[in-house]
């Protein structure tokens, strides 16, 4: 599965954390991730602002789609090339599910990486979550996450 916001694990989180202050300074930070050319991600980060209209969110859109959406096609790509034969030939579903749902009881109303684990198989994350991304979460679950998760 994604989430919505699964690229938000570089901007503040234990696998990193780019500074956000500035369009260049984020560029640069990105550049470096991503492994290309400065002038390419600051044309895209630009076109990902237009859409949401605030640094953070942009670079946690463009994340998620660089380093998570891409890589899961991929997989799911490459899964559905591999040869079938007899039985195995009707067994060849691969799902892949974008999980956008918005929780309330998350600062900025984002839909972490891990997080669809509390909805789809009931885990408390809330540990692991504070303690990955430097954030604290409500102690409550919104009727609407309730709904979600039943």
């Amino acid at each position: 599965s994604v989430t919505g916001d699964d690229g938000y694990i570089i901007v503040n989180a234990g696998f990193g954390k780019v500074d956000t202050s500035s369009i260049d300074v984020t560029v640069r930070d990105i550049s470096w991730w991503f492994d290309f050319p400065t002038p390419v991600v600051k044309l895209v980060l630009l076109e990902y602002i237009k859409l949401y209209e605030d640094l953070e969110k942009s670079l946690t859109a463009l994340a998620t789609d660089r380093i998570f959406l891409t890589h899961s096609l991929d997989y799911l790509e490459a899964y559905n090339k591999r040869p079938q034969q007899g039985e195995e030939a009707t067994k060849n579903n691969a799902y892949l599910l974008s999980f956008d749902h918005k929780p309330r009881y998350v600062p900025k109303q984002y839909m972490l990486h891990a997080l669809e684990l509390a909805y789809l198989f009931d885990i408390n994350v809330k540990p692991f979550i504070e303690n990955w991304y430097y954030l604290e979460l409500e102690d409550v679950f919104y009727e609407e996450d309730v709904e979600l998760k039943n």
